[in-house]
């Protein structure tokens, strides 16, 4: 959790690299990779589709900020909801390790839940 992010070898020719930063590179596409699609899966956009009921107080959320490296992925709890004019939550307030934030909806990822 303390290791400062490698820097990235993507702009290096592939021939030039040692092992090490070969494997690091696969670390950091495999990482990046996943981030765009696991996030994206988790904040499908349903508006259309279905209605979902509305987060709640207290559920576990991922907050979505770009070009975070791995392992400072943040995790915050949910403590308050503010709501739109339509009585969907629009904007919520977050509590993380390093304080309470006000984050927009679309910024924010429900963990699933598990029964």
């Amino acid at each position: 959790m303390l290791a400062l992010p490698d820097h990235t070898a993507v702009d290096v020719p592939p021939n030039r690299l040692s092992r090490w930063s070969h494997v690091q590179l696969m670390f950091q596409h495999l990482w990046k990779c996943w981030s765009h699609d696991y996030l994206h899966q988790l904040q499908q956009r349903t508006k259309w589709k279905e209605v979902k009921p509305n987060v709640t107080i207290g559920d576990l959320v991922l907050v979505k900020e770009d070009d975070l490296p791995p392992l400072v992925w943040k995790k915050a709890v949910i403590i308050d909801m503010h709501t739109g004019q339509d009585g969907l939550v629009r904007v919520l307030t977050i509590r993380t390790a390093a304080g309470t934030f006000i984050r927009l909806i679309a910024n924010i990822c429900v963990h699933p839940k598990v029964d």
